[in-house]
């Protein structure tokens, strides 16, 4: 086994069912498969701002960061079947991101898991779009200790379909 090879054997994937992070997770499938990796799939449950005065006080907020965990578990039961039919080992996480930044959460699962290396998609914005939707891509990239991975939104690793 080449050193490569050791160097990557837990690949931890950050998918939100964009196609974005469809090319990241059909990269990091294709990489594991080579490799003989195991990956974690991970969806991170973003928390809700609690907004005072715009009615449906706390009961109404817990509402609705249920059904975000239950969108994100969603998404995570596709990512489980495409891990499932590419024969890769691995599994799906759904983590609470507990009032943090996605990108500070994908980094602690990261570490945590003792990831080698971290896959994530991005979707490519550029000027002013970029500057208000900000990038957890580049965040990611910026906060790792350890290596990452950024896939274009429209890449397709060589012999693999890009998940949708």
């Amino acid at each position: 086994m080449s050193e490569e090879a050791k160097l990557f054997q837990r690949i931890l994937v950050a998918f939100d069912g964009s196609s974005a992070s469809g090319a990241a997770l059909a990269t990091a499938l294709a990489l594991a498969d080579e490799l003989h990796a195991v990956v974690r799939v991970v969806g991170v449950v973003e928390q809700l701002p609690n907004i005072i005065g715009l009615g449906g006080g706390l009961e109404h907020a817990s509402t609705k960061q249920a059904v975000v965990r239950t969108e994100t578990e969603g998404v995570l039961a596709r990512a489980r079947e495409l891990l499932d039919l590419s024969g890769v080992q691995g599994d799906t996480l759904a983590l609470d991101a507990g009032g943090r930044g996605v990108a500070s959460a994908i980094q602690s699962v990261a570490l945590d898991w003792h990831a080698d290396v971290i896959v994530i998609g991005t979707h490519g914005r550029r000027g002013a779009q970029r500057l208000v939707l900000g990038s957890v891509a580049e965040s990611v990239a910026r906060l790792s200790t350890i290596p990452v991975i950024l896939v274009p939104h429209h890449a397709t690793p060589t012999g693999a379909s890009a998940p949708s």
